[in-house]
């Protein structure tokens, strides 16, 4: 990142296009120019990682480096880079052809403020992070660690996983703020400009850069200086270690499988009795798990809901929400269906019923209820298709809301008033939920209803709980895998195939393509982007152990917005069940 002082400078850029700039020599960018060195106190964890914060030298001063303060980026020739910034009227993004490695052609060095670096190294997941960070507002006269002239970490625009072994660390992440430390002028757009692995990536408080790197990452060079203090060194490079295959298969188990979004709960027969309840279900009322009708929501069942006359009455009830005030609850929101061939009146469809204690201190109890048909009027009901409902949607209709009580309440009257979500919560501030939450219908109604119920979804102090009712159990079994991977001569990405297939929930992936690959000791981990039953859109990290026994692991999901829709994760390094996997070293 260039200094603050010349940011103007950067915006006149970004506004003016570098083809109006005065020609100037172009200087091409090495790797000895391009080398980081950094000097400072680790702390050994004993597990062969390290910890610890340790500043940039200035090579402008001492013996080492190659005598000029800062360092280059080495750029990926033939590429290009873009800078953008938001004057106020959008981003403006501007393109620069990189030539010698070189992306910032104006500038002698390309990122010249080396007070303001720094290189961490973490641990997450048993794997040692590093990343490159920056400390805006340091000073050459005042480095960002000088006692009393301290200044935090905010930007990182590269960073990945170090490998010890191989003495590599590889260029893998997204630039971001540190959380907390920043907002940037464009959100995202480093991003959506190509930013990501093997990339100098950032969005700044005064606009973004994405610089395609030549390399995946950095060899790394340790010297210990004594006293726990040591220099490390990462120069521009090309990965130098060998590549890992492996072929066999894994017990998927459950809940693996997740073609559903996080947060989301399977129900499903097994769970009756267990954590849902039918205790009020009465005479020929029934709820049952079914697949359909229709396309639901969620997956490809939902829970069927019947009555066959007045007196009937079907339930399924939750209780893991007892003691939960009414006015932590920020929306509940469920999926109906009715079918035609119901023949009781047409405003009936389930709703949503909440056992409440209006109170607060044990002593009260009544019901509430909620009915789309109050809150949408009837020409909003369909038949023969799933809708949606909002419980607390403002009302399209007279009524204040869909919400009413079986008892006299404050602020709400017995069964013929109805309001909004608001008013229960204004009226009754101490309200809390005394038993059960859930889903009702009948009873009142003459005539046969015929309906389901899916996608009930709760949102408390901003976690939200999703349910999705199903006729069977997210599928266990057996899951087959192959893959190799591995970086051929010159290349900067690594090469190979992954096929992933688990028959029972009918999933087949391949790869098409890897961005990276980490090979640390016994263990590897690469990322890629495939397919999934022939469509793509699909990214993947695969975990493999070369043990006693093997382990695997995979994770594959999408991606829209920065935020991950897991499809599968087998969530640990999982004994394999059969086949083999081997790490080669070279």
């Amino acid at each position: 990142m260039k200094k603050k002082t010349l940011s103007i400078l950067f915006a006149l850029v970004l506004v003016l296009s570098f083809s109006m700039i005065p020609a100037m020599p172009a200087m091409a960018n090495d790797i000895q120019s391009s080398t980081m060195i950094f000097e400072g106190t680790l702390t050994d964890n004993g597990d062969g990682t390290y910890s610890g914060v340790i500043p940039m030298v200035d090579e402008s001063v001492g013996p080492i480096g190659d005598g000029a303060a800062g360092y280059d980026i080495y750029a990926e020739d033939g590429a290009s880079a873009w800078f953008g910034n938001d004057p106020g009227t959008g981003p403006v993004w501007t393109e620069q052809p990189i030539s010698n490695h070189d992306a910032w052609p104006t500038w002698p060095t390309d990122t010249p403020d080396w007070y303001q670096y720094s290189l961490n190294f973490t641990v997450e997941d048993g794997l040692q992070k590093w990343a490159v960070r920056n400390h805006p507002g340091a000073t050459a006269e005042h480095p960002w660690y000088q006692t009393g002239y301290e200044k935090i970490a905010k930007g990182v625009p590269m960073s990945g996983t170090m490998d010890w072994v191989g003495m590599y660390a590889a260029e893998t992440d997204v630039g971001a703020y540190l959380p907390g430390t920043g907002t940037p002028e464009i959100p995202d757009g480093a991003a959506n400009y190509g930013g990501g692995p093997m990339c100098w990536d950032m969005d700044w408080s005064w606009g973004s850069e994405v610089v395609p790197l030549q390399y995946p990452g950095f060899s790394v060079k340790v010297i210990p200086l004594g006293n726990s203090e040591y220099r490390v060194i990462l120069t521009p490079a090309l990965p130098s270690y060998g590549f890992v295959t492996g072929g066999g298969w894994i017990d998927s188990p459950p809940g693996a499988y997740m073609p559903d979004p996080v947060g989301t709960i399977v129900v499903t027969p097994s769970n009756v009795g267990v954590d849902w309840f039918t205790n009020d279900t009465r005479y020929e009322g029934y709820a049952a798990f079914v697949d359909g009708p229709g396309n639901p929501p969620l997956c490809s069942g939902s829970l069927e809901m019947g009555t066959k006359s007045g007196q009937d009455k079907a339930q399924l009830f939750n209780y893991d929400y007892i003691g939960t005030l009414l006015a932590d609850i920020d929306s509940i929101t469920y999926a109906t269906y009715r079918h035609s061939t119901s023949t009781n009146p047409p405003a009936q469809y389930p709703s949503i019923n909440i056992e409440v204690d209006y109170v607060g201190d044990g002593s009260s109890y009544t019901t509430l209820v909620w009915e789309p048909i109050y809150a949408y009027g009837q020409s909003n009901l369909a038949l023969d298709t799933w809708q949606s409902w909002d419980t607390m949607a403002p009302s399209q209709t007279g009524f204040q809301g869909g919400w009413w009580s079986t008892k006299n309440i404050p602020g709400v009257c017995a069964s013929n008033c109805f309001v909004d979500w608001n008013t229960i919560v204004t009226k009754n501030p101490n309200a809390k939920i005394k038993y059960g939450f859930g889903v009702n219908v009948g009873s009142g109604w003459a005539g046969v209803f015929t309906g389901a119920v899916d996608a009930l979804s709760l949102t408390v102090g901003g976690d939200t709980t999703t349910y999705d009712f199903e006729a069977v159990a997210p599928p266990t079994g057996k899951a087959t895998f192959g893959f190799v991977s591995k970086y051929k001569k010159g290349a900067s990405l690594p090469d190979g195939q992954t096929q992933f297939v688990f028959r029972t929930a009918d999933l087949n992936f391949h790869s098409d393509s890897y961005e990276w690959l980490i090979i640390a000791g016994e263990n590897a981990r690469f990322k890629g982007a495939g397919t999934v039953n022939g469509e793509g859109g699909y990214q993947f990290m695969l975990w493999a152990g070369d043990e006693e026994p093997d382990t695997f692991r995979i994770k594959i999901w999408t991606e829209e917005n920065n935020v991950e829709t897991v499809i599968y994760d087998n969530g640990m390094n999982q004994l394999i069940a059969g086949g083999n996997i081997v790490v080669h070293k070279k």
